[in-house]
């Protein structure tokens, strides 16, 4: 309800701890997931939450607010280097 009432122009994107990683579909796993656990009854895979997930977190803003990807990847991209003072690269 959060992602989708807050304006683009005003989200950062993160990721948690380690342990609050992304569930994934058993069969989808890649090599380049790191497991953090598996769900033999859900068929699940929680994954290790790391910044590498980020992408992730911009695909489920992406989807809640009915955007493409690349809006939120930008919009939020140039929002954490406001927010951080980074410069533009």
């Amino acid at each position: 309800k959060i992602a989708k009432a807050t304006p683009l122009e005003n989200l950062c994107l993160e990721t948690d701890a380690p342990w609050n990683g992304v569930q994934k579909p058993l069969e989808s796993v890649t090599k380049q997931d790191v497991v953090f656990r598996e769900n033999r009854e859900t068929n699940t895979a929680t994954l290790r939450n790391d910044p590498a997930t980020i992408r992730l977190v911009a695909e489920k803003i992406a989807e809640i607010k009915g955007l493409p990807f690349e809006a939120v990847w930008k919009t939020c991209g140039k929002n954490a280097r406001k927010f951080f003072s980074l410069p533009v690269l």
